[in-house]
Formats: C-alpha cells, sequence, structure tokens
C-alpha cells in the first residue's frame, strides 16, 4: 500500500509540474530553456552541463514502411490514422537488413516510414564487379568446370574485418550463382563466386545480377557447346597463351585442306584474347603427343594444327584429317614441339600485332580459362 501512495505520488507531482511550467528539466533544479518542452542535464551551465546521454529504447524494427514491432499486424487497431499520430517516434534500431533498408543505428517515424538518423545504411563492404565473364556449357553442369565457371569479384573493407556468411547470390537461366562462407580481414582483395546449374541453350555474354553483402552489380554469363571430342566439354580452353606482358589469339585457315602457317594476333589482355572473334578453343588437357585439334565457340571442327615446318619452324594447320603425334599443350603450361624440329612455341615474327606461332623457346603461358 506504501508503495502504491509513493508512486500515486509521485505521478501527481509530476502531472503538478507539467501544469505549472511548459518546459521540464530532468537533472536540474532549473526549468528547460524556453524553445524546449524538455531538458536533460545535470546541471545549470550554459555550456557542457552533463556527462551522461540519452539511451535510447533499443528496438528490432521488422519493416522500413510499418510500426512493427510496435502493432501487431493482425491488430485492427493499427490504422493509417496510428501511423500519422506515431509521426516522430524515435528508437535505436538494431536489425540488419540492407535490402529493406535497415541497418543499426537511430531511426525516427515520419509518419509514413522510418528514417535513419545517421544517413543511409551503407554496405560494410564495396565490390567492384567491372569487367568479370562466366563461361560454362550448354548441358553440363557448370559445378563440373570449376576453372571456368568461377569468378573473382573485387572488393574493398574500409574498417576492420567482415564474416561473409555462406549463400545464394543470383540465379539466372538455370544457373546460380553462390559463395562460400569465408572471412574478410584485408583492405582489399577478392572473393571467389561459384556457380552450379545447367544452361540449356547458348548465352552470348549475357548480363547476370548478383547481391553480394548488401550490394549488387553485374557480370556476364556466356554457355557454349563444347568441343565433342572433349570429355564431357569439362576440359575445353580457350586456345589462347600470353608470352612477355601480352596475350595472343591463334588463328589457322579454315577452308583449305592445304597446309597453311598457324597466324597470331596479339591482344592487351587475357579477357580480350579469350572474347576476340577468331579465338578458337581445344581440349584442354593434351600431355600425349598428337596434332591439335581445333574447335570454334559452337564446338564445331575448324581443323588441326599438326605439324612445324622444318625450314620455318612455323607451325602448319589443315582442315584434313591429320594427326601427327607431334605436340604437347595443356591449360596453364607450354605449346612443346615434340619431334624435329623440336622446341617451345610462341608468337614469332610480330608485326603491327600479327605473327606466326613459331618455335621461339620463349617461356609461354596456355590460359587455364575457356572463351567468352
Amino acid at each position: 500500500m506504501n508503495i502504491k501512495r509513493i508512486i500515486l505520488g509521485t505521478a501527481l507531482l509530476c502531472m503538478g509540474l507539467a501544469a505549472s511550467y511548459a518546459q521540464i528539466s530532468i537533472g536540474s533544479y532549473a526549468g528547460s530553456d524556453e524553445g524546449a518542452l524538455l531538458s536533460l542535464k545535470q546541471n545549470d551551465n550554459s555550456g557542457e552541463n552533463s556527462n551522461s546521454g540519452l539511451l535510447l529504447p533499443r528496438v528490432n524494427l521488422e519493416d522500413v514502411d510499418e510500426l512493427y514491432p510496435m502493432f501487431d499486424p493482425a491488430d485492427p487497431l493499427y490504422t493509417q490514422n496510428e501511423k500519422v499520430l506515431h509521426t516522430g517516434l524515435t528508437v535505436y534500431n538494431l536489425t540488419t537488413d540492407l535490402p529493406g533498408g535497415l541497418c543499426p543505428g537511430p531511426y525516427s517515424w515520419d509518419g509514413r516510414k522510418w528514417k535513419r538518423l545517421w544517413g543511409a545504411c551503407t554496405p560494410p563492404v564495396s565490390i567492384r564487379c567491372g569487367s568479370v565473364y562466366v563461361t560454362g556449357y550448354v548441358g553440363i553442369d557448370m559445378a563440373s568446370t570449376p576453372a571456368a565457371s568461377t569468378a573473382r569479384i573485387e572488393y574493398e573493407l574500409p574498417d576492420g574485418g567482415y564474416e561473409l556468411d555462406a549463400a545464394i547470390i543470383g540465379t539466372q537461366d538455370g544457373v546460380t550463382a553462390y559463395v562460400e562462407a569465408q572471412t574478410l580481414s584485408a583492405p582489399s582483395g577478392y572473393i571467389t563466386v561459384r556457380f552450379s546449374g545447367t544452361p540449356s541453350s547458348a548465352i552470348d555474354k549475357k548480363t547476370f545480377l548478383i547481391d553480394l553483402a548488401g550490394n549488387t552489380c553485374s557480370i556476364y554469363l556466356s554457355a557454349f557447346y563444347p568441343p565433342a571430342s572433349c570429355a564431357g566439354g569439362s576440359e575445353a580452353r580457350g586456345f589462347v597463351f600470353r608470352q612477355n606482358d601480352k596475350w595472343h589469339v591463334v588463328t589457322i585457315n579454315k577452308s583449305s585442306s592445304a597446309d597453311a602457317a598457324v597466324q597470331t594476333i596479339e591482344c592487351a589482355s587475357e579477357e580480350e584474347a579469350l572474347r576476340h572473334p577468331e579465338a578458337l578453343q581445344y581440349c584442354g588437357v593434351q600431355t600425349t603427343n598428337r596434332c591439335i585439334p581445333l574447335f570454334d565457340r559452337n564446338g564445331d571442327y575448324q581443323g588441326v594444327i599438326f605439324k612445324v615446318d622444318a625450314a620455318s619452324k612455323v607451325a602448319q594447320s589443315t582442315t584434313a584429317l591429320r594427326c601427327w603425334e607431334n605436340f604437347r599443350v595443356y591449360s596453364g603450361s607450354q605449346i612443346q614441339s615434340i619431334n624435329s624440329p623440336a622446341g617451345y612455341l610462341g608468337a614469332a615474327s610480330v608485326s603491327g600485332g600479327k605473327g606466326y606461332l613459331g618455335i621461339t623457346n620463349e617461356t609461354v603461358a596456355m590460359t587455364t580459362n575457356a572463351l567468352r
């Protein structure tokens, strides 16, 4: 009973103070400043007047457009009028839902939606897709072609570390993009994105939207027909190589069965070479001695590189089915001529960006990627 009397007395006192003063000061005997209904302070200094602050109620907001959890969605009393009446309601939100516009911080209700007082939510990690290309094969699960069907997305981490959860980050044309759980600790680096699913038809550099760590950006997805002679197409790679600081595309005469010199086209980057309209593909693991069959993006046979001319030391191609045991070549390695003349092949006699595939014995590295 005494407690009830104390509470009642306190309430009446506050009501009396409210009736006596238009403004109230908590923490000081002095009244509030003229323009304020309520003032929080520990002393009457005109400058610094407290060593503490206002602790806002901490709430898990559920929807940026609704007064949840203040009201139950099924509550018949929750009407548009209640939204208006609660204009100015302020809380400290704990929910993180970047696509929904919610992240930790103070929010105020403006009568229609919650507004974050610190400015709009920004993702803790920023990403840049840039020119990212991913390749798959028609009728083959992209999960079985890991070298071709992964993407590296550049990221920047402004402060501290970030725990990236395993998640599906995009789905299109039967293909799913996902990331595995990982810890980002470096200020910048790359996030590996993997793909699964089987493309049902050819796709030519189609825009593929991904949502990663609160960021959205687009990469480019292609799917083409693998060479029939490759094991399920899983080893098909672009017949593209790096020599010094340049990349080179290899082209052959596709219209004649007569022997013809194999030509090279110089490119500024690997991506440019893989996307070159004349670029060809081959079965990327050839560790036994044989010719090098080449195919276009549709998986159609175009011809073979079958020997090196003894006099010019330039590789020769033909559309005829000649397959001498002359070469070894596989992704990440060099192009080796086994029989006389023996040696390692590269771009020779380059002039104006064009040359010939011949014995140079320079260090050459074949791409590990499929065509784009």
